[in-house]
């Protein structure tokens, strides 16, 4: 965990955590000295990225290369999931659907592609234009 510091009422500030399995503890004060703690465990994922974005054809495909990909991850055009996709590896993944998928990546116009994992996590908008 990458600590700021403590604020003057005692609350510690956090940038955030890496990846992996942290545990924190929380202790709230009152006035009266009065103390409760709680201890949880959270569970940060590695984020899902997208670094490239190829067009493959016959029949029109893209292909999405990437980081934290995981089984069963689709592949969004402008927010519009792509009805068939192949995760082949946390590192790449392909979106089919030959000639619905070309009419969702109209030539000379930039969209946004997205990859977003089955457990919410989603990759932020990489621009592919056709």
């Amino acid at each position: 965990m990458d600590l700021a510091g403590q604020s003057a009422a005692g609350a510690t500030a956090s940038r955030g955590f890496q990846p992996g399995t942290h545990t924190i503890q929380l202790t709230a004060t009152d006035l009266i000295g009065a103390e409760a703690t709680v201890v949880k465990t959270l569970t940060v994922k590695p984020s899902v990225t997208v670094s490239a974005v190829s067009k493959l054809t016959g029949p029109y495909r893209l292909k999405v290369k990437g980081s934290n990909f995981a089984a069963g991850c689709t592949v969004l055009i402008d927010g519009k999931p792509v009805p068939e996709t192949a995760c082949s590896s946390p590192s790449e993944v392909v979106a089919k659907k030959g000639e619905a998928l070309k009419a969702m990546t109209p030539k000379g116009v930039a969209v946004a592609v997205v990859v977003g994992n089955p457990d919410g996590g989603q990759s932020l908008p990489f621009a592919f234009t056709r």
